[in-house]
């Protein structure tokens, strides 16, 4: 029997939706303006989306021999908890630039020179979230080596929403 399971295709489909992401927020960036961009999605969203950035504290199931794919993810919903993202939550990133003429970042680096060109942090409902990759200082981060560790993430996500990609979708049979 088939089963379609919504959390599960979302969970995988979400890939797409952080390549976008991460390639709106390179154009941006390249475009040397301010920017701010609004998306709107529901609370499974937003976990699985930190789920996939790899934010620290939302652990994700694997399937194995004793774990089917279904089960991960409904293990993986089950322990990151509702209760921990309220349906009107947001998650913000928020980037910084260096002015290459300035002694902007000086303070944290030893000259400007060796300043990341792009910092950011990321916040849920204003709180900021640790990422699995080396802090520049507390909880801000290069986006250059943020960007690098997503990539392979991505594109491994992409290969595994390749059965969900067939529409229709399975559904329950009888």
């Amino acid at each position: 029997m088939e089963v379609y399971y919504p959390t599960l295709h979302h969970s995988v489909m979400n890939i797409f939706m952080i390549d976008r992401i991460m390639r709106m927020v390179d154009d941006d960036l390249a475009a040397g303006k301010p920017f701010v961009r609004l998306r709107f999605g529901h609370d499974t969203i937003l976990m699985t989306t930190l789920k996939d950035f790899g934010v620290r504290g939302w652990r994700v199931w694997e399937a194995s021999d004793t774990l089917t794919q279904e089960q991960a993810m409904w293990k993986t919903l089950g322990e990151l908890s509702m209760s921990r993202i309220p349906m009107a939550a947001n998650l913000q990133m928020v980037f910084y630039r260096r002015d290459k003429d300035s002694r902007q970042f000086a303070s944290v680096f030893a000259s400007s020179q060796n300043a990341p060109e792009v910092l950011f942090k990321m916040l849920l409902n204003e709180s900021e979230l640790e990422l699995p990759i080396p802090a520049v200082c507390g909880r801000i981060y290069d986006w250059s080596v943020f960007r690098a560790y997503m990539e392979p993430r991505i594109e491994k996500g992409k290969s595994r929403a390749q059965p969900f990609l067939k529409y229709p979708y399975p559904i329950p049979r009888q």
